[in-house]
């Protein structure tokens, strides 16, 4: 398997919501338009179970917040990665909240090893959702 620590870095920011109705906000993730399986460009396939991802806080800012750790990508219909109720994180601001994502692919659902070479791709949504 293969694991890339902080591959993506994330800015959160909000704007037109007026803080005083905001209690908190909740980053969700999910594969794109309900994705299955993991496409490969020679038209294979791996189950979408091979990936998993996991949000971190980038610069120490969202001490408070509450991560959920590493989530499988098949989980349907999506699943939250970090969540705040913290009067400090409202409005959300990208210089100040930022979260890192980490991504594993092969370990912890099994090797992928015999399975066919082949260049695969799936597309991820990440879902800023503030909470009322």
């Amino acid at each position: 398997g293969i694991r890339i620590e902080d591959g993506t870095t994330i800015g959160i920011t909000m704007s037109g919501i007026l803080p005083a109705v905001l209690t908190g906000w909740h980053i969700d993730a999910q594969a794109f338009m309900g994705a299955t399986e993991i496409d490969g460009s020679g038209g294979n396939i791996l189950p979408l179970d091979a990936i998993q991802i996991e949000a971190t806080d980038a610069n120490g800012n969202l001490a408070t917040a509450t991560f959920f750790g590493m989530q499988d990508l098949a989980v349907a219909p999506g699943f939250t990665l970090v969540s705040t109720i913290d009067p400090a994180h409202i409005p959300a601001d990208p210089n100040t909240h930022q979260i890192n994502i980490t991504y594993e692919c092969g370990i912890a659902n099994g090797s992928l090893l015999g399975s066919v070479a082949d260049y695969y791709t799936v597309s991820l949504e990440i879902i800023l959702i503030p909470d009322f």
